[in-house]
């Protein structure tokens, strides 16, 4: 994952209230994320394999955490899921950032749960599309290759929603 970031107006955690006894059972990489993600003016991310986690649905995040994703305990899996879907309020307030997200087709193509988790996923793509702060980018697979054999990509397709 790549998240690149475009300093703000600093507002601060104003669209997130985390109880003092909540932040200290996150990882502090997410609260810090959290933090320049409130204070941005554009976020733009690259995600080779999975949908972005500010575009993710819970159920889409949740089958990608008991998939393997990572090593926490389901517990632990729970908070990061309820709160990477508490992070996503930032997209839709007063001085929301731009998102440009560019997805790997890879990802689309990732099996998290079953088929109507995806399609519940590929519903929110399409809805989040629709918002004007949102540019989204779909990197494809290609069959061209280097002469030492390794895959190349050869273009990004771009959907500008605005």
């Amino acid at each position: 994952m790549f998240v690149a970031v475009r300093g703000g107006a600093g507002r601060g955690r104003t669209w997130l209230v985390i109880p003092h006894r909540d932040a200290e059972r996150l990882r502090p990489s997410l609260l810090d994320l959290a933090e320049l993600e409130d204070g941005s003016r554009e976020l733009v991310c690259y995600e080779p394999m999975f949908i972005p986690g500010l575009l993710q649905t819970e159920e889409y995040a949740t089958a990608g955490y008991r998939g393997g994703y990572t090593g926490a305990s389901r517990v632990e899996q729970d908070r990061e899921v309820e709160f990477r879907i508490r992070r996503q309020a930032v997209l839709t307030g007063e001085n929301a950032p731009r998102l440009h997200a560019v997805i790997h087709e890879a990802a689309l193509h990732m099996s998290f749960g079953d088929p109507e988790i995806r399609r519940g996923q590929l519903v929110r793509l399409l809805e989040a599309a629709e918002l004007r702060t949102h540019r989204g980018s779909f990197s494809a697979f290609c069959t061209h290759c280097s002469r030492e054999g390794e895959h190349v990509a050869t273009g990004v397709a771009e959907v500008d929603v605005q």
